[in-house]
């Protein structure tokens, strides 16, 4: 474990300094990515012995560009798959409102970044995904700990608003409107919102891949709160 600790804020520095070679910049940040989640997986502890490292690597969507979408997109996901007492006692109201702070910065910054024709036209699937990534995130902390309930709801509703006609692609825009809108219905049964959201534990390797399948699924979890919230 220890050596893990050691190497993990390594790769999060090292991976924006690559030998400049396109093809082995490619597949060494996917092979990083990849094993980012084995990392955290073996040792969970590492999302609270890390916590600084993670939300100053988080803290800024430089972080993203240039071919490190995957890793960093991975990083906001281990947050929220991670960040929860049930993986270690440890994980304190103080550090879930770290976390919080920091994907919410990330999440208004993107808002705003995507709300540009031309940020949106260059990376608009890669930013998108990222949302909705963002979002369920940022969901999942608050359930941990209900104080954060009123500001992720308040953050939520403005990307909703911030994006009804925003220069995103159609599909793509209805895709994440859908999934923060039925995010704010889950975390309306605050209740039920940890249960719910832990059962989205969406296996990373399948939606790096964007499938279908594996968006349909959660999909058809966020709509059953949703009618259950409606009835």
């Amino acid at each position: 474990y220890s050596v893990i600790g050691r190497v993990l804020p390594v790769t999060m520095e090292r991976i924006g300094q690559l030998y400049g070679v396109a093809t082995f910049q490619k597949q060494v940040r996917k092979i990083l990515a990849d094993e980012l989640l084995l990392m955290f997986k073996a040792f969970p502890a590492l999302i609270i012995d890390h916590v600084s490292d993670i939300t100053e690597y988080t803290g800024s969507l430089r972080n993203m560009m240039d071919g490190k979408e995957h890793y960093f997109v991975h990083i906001i996901w281990i947050i929220g798959e991670y960040a929860a007492s049930h993986y270690d006692e440890r994980c304190s109201t103080e550090i879930l409102v770290k976390y919080h702070e920091s994907l919410e910065c990330v999440a208004y910054e993107l808002s705003m970044v995507l709300q540009s024709s031309s940020a949106a036209k260059q990376g608009g699937a890669n930013m998108t995904r990222l949302m909705s990534v963002l979002m369920t995130a940022l969901a999942k902390v608050a359930s941990r700990c209900q104080d954060l309930i009123p500001r992720v709801l308040l953050c939520l509703t403005k990307i909703v608003k911030q994006h009804a006609e925003s220069q995103v692609d159609r599909a793509s825009r209805q895709v994440m409107l859908s999934r923060a809108s039925e995010l704010v219905n889950i975390l309306k049964m605050p209740s039920l919102a940890a249960t719910i959201l832990s059962a989205m534990s969406e296996d990373f390797a399948t939606a790096r891949k964007q499938s279908l399948e594996g968006d349909r699924e959660i999909a058809l979890l966020l709509q059953t709160a949703t009618s259950l919230v409606q009835h």
